[in-house]
């Protein structure tokens, strides 16, 4: 049996404490996502809802990139303007996902 050196068990106690503060917190949120109370998992977009309800995959959360700003930016993709947000929070509502949007 191997036994670890005093610093890796500091790590392990300390990454310890650390998950059992946060936990509460990682609980409020998914709380307030209208999530159960666990670790939430995400799916990029890009596949259709059929898609991915035909696999079987239910995800928490779906995150869409959206390109930048100026000519060309996720703004200017629908009509009127601006209106992907709606599109993509549409079709992650469809899936029972909270939609995420990176920049």
């Amino acid at each position: 049996m191997r036994q670890f050196s005093l610093p890796i068990n500091r790590m392990a106690v300390l990454a310890a404490a650390f998950v059992a503060f946060a936990a509460p917190a990682q609980a409020q949120m998914a709380g307030a996502l209208g999530k159960p109370d666990r670790l939430l998992v995400g799916l990029g977009a890009g596949n259709s809802v059929a898609d991915i309800q035909s696999q079987g995959i239910q995800p928490d959360i779906i995150d869409t990139y959206l390109v930048g700003v100026g000519s060309g930016s996720w703004t200017t993709w629908n009509s009127p303007s601006g209106s992907y947000l709606t599109m993509a929070a549409t079709q992650a509502a469809k899936l029972g996902a909270v939609p995420m949007f990176t920049l």
